[in-house]
């Protein structure tokens, strides 16, 4: 008898933070974004609740084959929880966000375990603890 392969489904919740004016109970929330954009503009990555995740705006890569439970997009995000395998996401939404911090080529963006560095010809966010990774560019990307 064969046992069924079972493929995890992993979701990522990200946190939207909510910063209020002091001394004021009518104040709106603020969307505090914590992330970065590439200086090309082509890849955001955000972070919250001990995981990474980015996602780029074009690519020439060939698109991976999409799981048949995904009815959204697939092969442009990439996201690692803090501990785990990098995962391709399928999704609905966009994480690009212009408001966010450029990370200039040669620094790093770090929060926690996870660290993240951009170049000129990539981004690669690693666990600095466990060694797993995923680098994303307009050509190509891995998943280590």
């Amino acid at each position: 008898m064969t046992t069924p392969l079972v493929r995890p489904v992993l979701t990522i919740a990200f946190a939207t933070i909510a910063v209020f004016g002091a001394g004021s109970a009518a104040a709106e929330p603020t969307y505090t974004p914590e992330g970065f954009r590439s200086p090309s503009g082509n890849i955001t990555c955000v972070s919250g609740g001990g995981a990474v995740a980015c996602e780029i705006n074009d690519h020439a890569y060939a698109n991976p084959p999409r799981p048949e439970d995904c009815h959204g997009s697939y092969g442009d995000r990439f996201a690692m929880r803090n501990g785990a395998i990098p995962i391709i996401v399928c999704h609905n939404d966009t994480i690009r966000d212009e408001s966010l911090p450029i990370l200039s080529y040669g620094e790093a963006y770090v929060r926690g375990d996870l660290r993240c560095v951009s170049s000129t010809s990539d981004v690669t966010c690693t666990n600095t603890r466990t060694y797993h990774a995923f680098t994303l560019s307009r050509d190509s990307y891995e998943l280590r």
